[in-house]
């Protein structure tokens, strides 16, 4: 598919089978997390000061968590926890139709998640990204159906000093990287999904690069394929 059809498909899965109540909650509530998060450790009187900025890492990575989790059980997403076999750890993974996602932090909106053998499973599916453009004149738009969407919600401080203000959200983004994952496929704020969501539900007629335009990139072949 071509940038375009990629970009169409992909709102038209958005829009379809996730709901504006679901994004504008998570902004929200990953705002208070991330405040919330700074809060408990910086008052924790346990903590050495000077490592309370590797403590705040780990708090806020599970109130993220809770976040995610609350806001997908009140908006009538599917929410789950699932169990990495080769480390046991838990992770919550938020569905509503063919999009799926999980949380993580990250320095810079443009960063790579940590990988991870289970997101590196989840962006494998990601083949809509690198599908084959099709020159077959009149086509059933049933062809760029997404099967699936594997994203995770990137999000990161506004700065890196131990200090409230730079502590706070800076930014909250859907990512969905390539099948390699090496790259991501699509960025696109948060902020951006729910102003296509409002548009689309006031009835308004929205050019594709207006409302977000999503970072795609392809792979770059080797130089022996």
């Amino acid at each position: 598919m071509t940038d375009e059809e990629v970009r169409s498909a992909f709102w038209a899965t958005v829009l379809r089978d996730t709901k504006l109540p679901f994004w504008r909650g998570i902004q929200n509530s990953m705002e208070w997390a991330y405040d919330e998060s700074f809060q408990a450790v910086t008052n924790d009187m346990r903590i050495l000061e000077d490592q309370k900025p590797a403590k705040l890492l780990d708090e806020r990575f599970y109130v993220a968590e809770r976040a995610l989790r609350q806001v997908a059980a009140e908006t009538g997403m599917i929410s789950t926890v699932q169990k990495i076999s080769a480390n046991d750890w838990n992770y919550t993974l938020v569905r509503g139709g063919a999009v799926a996602m999980v949380q993580c932090y990250v320095q810079t909106p443009s960063e790579m998640a940590r990988p991870a053998k289970f997101r590196e499973a989840m962006s494998a599916m990601n083949t809509f990204l690198s599908a084959p453009q099709f020159d077959l004149g009149d086509i059933n738009p049933k062809v760029f159906d997404l099967s699936a969407i594997n994203g995770i919600l990137i999000h990161g401080p506004i700065g890196k000093k131990f200090e409230a203000p730079e502590q706070r959200l800076g930014f909250l983004n859907f990512a969905v990287a390539d099948e390699s994952y090496r790259t991501w496929g699509l960025n696109i704020a948060v902020a951006e999904i729910i102003a296509r969501f409002e548009q689309n539900e006031a009835g308004l007629e929205v050019p594709q690069r207006d409302i977000a335009k999503p970072l795609i990139k392809r792979r770059a072949k080797k130089a022996e394929e």
